[in-house]
């Protein structure tokens, strides 16, 4: 896909979905759905005898991040970034 491209992430309850659009057009989801419990406190938790041990982090963040691994000096240049919650377990993350 050559020129603008809109990336979208939904989130409802537990699965994660990512896609991609040019600008207005229909979604392309990507067919893989991602486990999103994977990002709670309670998976970062160690548990010893039932009780936790070790605490894992506080909070998961949802953010746009590129970063070229290629050493090309590659770059990309984002216009604007839009979240939408459709619900009290469904957002949308568009790029």
């Amino acid at each position: 896909m050559h020129g603008p491209v809109e990336l979208h992430a939904a989130l409802d309850g537990p699965r994660l979905r990512f896609g991609r659009s040019a600008p207005g057009a229909a979604v392309t989801w990507w067919p893989e759905v991602l486990d999103a419990t994977v990002l709670s406190d309670e998976h970062g938790t160690e548990i010893v005898d039932g009780v936790p041990e070790v605490w894992g982090f506080t909070g998961a963040f949802f953010g746009l991040w590129v970063q070229d691994l290629t050493g090309g000096d590659a770059y990309a240049d984002f216009d604007r970034t839009t979240y939408r919650r459709r619900g009290p377990h469904h957002a949308d993350l568009i790029t």
